[in-house]
């Protein structure tokens, strides 16, 4: 092969497929690595993974030169589309997969923490014990978050992410925020969690309570001199003009 011209043979992208993976099937068709295939696209030195979030309108027209497909083709199989603080959120491969697609594919919204349906067959995702969320979850929930926007679907998984990673100061970060009828509610949603977690809850809040009225009375004889020193300036300069 002498990288031009169209490939004899090219495979067209699947549904909702990433650029990567697209790319990781068709270079074994054609006995090469992803870094090969990519030379052979007029792309060499570029990593497949920033391509899918860094791809020039030139790059795009190169693999549309040699492969047949359109450019639109080609970006769609891209996150050009997403803003830059969601990057995070997109893993290198499927999180989780579809008991229905192959397994060779990597689809763009399987690569999301927010989506748990597959979007071709519909069939719930599973984790890689072959549990579903719906299992794990709870199906009524489910039914309530698949009526949600993927922005409420987001920021549900993002507060579920960060209860997972830190569940005791995500709690009493919730609760020292919280009015006292929100502090009641949390409560009550506590109660499911396990005794060990709550105790440490408890603990943890009381310290963090204790230390804020310590601070607190730490810094009331500072404003109180300060408010002093400002009447008792006021006074003089009041005096001072008087006379």
């Amino acid at each position: 092969m002498i990288g031009q011209g169209l490939l004899p043979v090219v495979f067209p992208p699947e549904v909702d497929e990433r650029l990567s993976s697209w790319v990781a099937r068709m270079a074994p068709f054609y006995a090469m690595t992803v870094p090969e295939f990519l030379a052979e696209l007029g792309l060499s030195g570029r990593d497949v993974f920033d391509l899918e979030w860094r791809m020039s309108e030139g790059e795009g027209a190169r693999i549309a030169l040699r492969t047949g497909l359109s450019v639109e083709t080609i970006q769609s199989m891209t996150f050009s589309d997403f803003i830059s603080d969601a990057r995070m959120t997109v893993a290198r491969r499927n999180r989780h997969h579809c008991p229905y697609c192959p397994g060779d594919v990597h689809r763009k919204s399987m690569s999301l923490p927010w989506v748990f349906h597959c979007p071709v067959h519909g069939a719930d995702l599973q984790d890689t014990a072959g549990a579903t969320l719906p299992a794990v979850m709870g199906g009524t929930r489910m039914v309530a978050l698949a009526q949600g926007s993927l922005l409420q679907g987001f920021a549900l998984t993002v507060g579920i992410g960060r209860i997972v990673e830190d569940p005791v100061a995500c709690a009493i970060n919730v609760l020292l925020a919280s009015d006292v009828d929100g502090q009641v509610r949390v409560r009550d949603a506590l109660r499911s969690w396990p005794l060990s977690l709550r105790r440490r809850i408890s603990a943890r809040l009381w310290r963090a309570q204790r230390d804020e009225r310590e601070r607190q009375s730490a810094a009331e004889p500072s404003r109180r001199r300060r408010s002093h020193e400002f009447r008792r300036v006021q006074s003089h300069e009041y005096r001072f003009r008087i006379s």
